[in-house]
């Protein structure tokens, strides 16, 4: 995010939730690298100028009352369509998207020669079906904790 958003925009730390963290573990595990970040405590309260970073899951939850007061953001591509920032009231909305379309899948395939695609979600099972029959590798990309 301080990459996206620029340095001086964060006079403060970067705190994430858990599950946050257990990501982005796996990204640093495949040489991705994050801007420094520690994982907070569910239970106790954020101090001075911090970017704390929380999944979806958490809007609404009592736990966000640890952050108070705040100014609640959401970044998602969502935020792209017309209405769902109206709809997020009181929230900053963000455009950022972790989706690709099929025809940006399908040229970084070729453009990279890639041998083996890792998928995550959304309609995986397509697209390794489609990118296999042309003789790239594939695998999905499972959590620890996903059912």
């Amino acid at each position: 995010m301080k990459r996206y958003f620029g340095t001086s925009a964060f006079p403060g730390n970067i705190r994430v939730h858990p599950s946050i963290s257990a990501i982005n573990n796996i990204y640093k595990h495949h040489g991705i690298d994050f801007p420094d970040y520690s994982t907070f405590s569910l239970h106790k309260k954020a101090e001075g100028s911090t970017l704390i970073l929380l999944p979806p899951s958490v809007k609404g939850t009592k736990m966000i009352d640890n952050f108070k007061p705040c100014i609640e953001a959401v970044v998602s591509g969502w935020m792209a369509v017309r209405g769902n920032r109206r709809r997020e009231t009181g929230c900053k909305g963000f455009v950022l998207s972790d989706h690709a379309d099929w025809t940006e899948l399908n040229r970084l395939v070729e453009l990279t020669e890639a041998k083996s695609v890792i998928t995550v979600h959304g309609k995986s099972n397509v697209f390794r079906k489609y990118i296999e029959e042309r003789g790239v590798g594939t695998s999905d990309l499972t959590f620890a904790n996903s059912n």
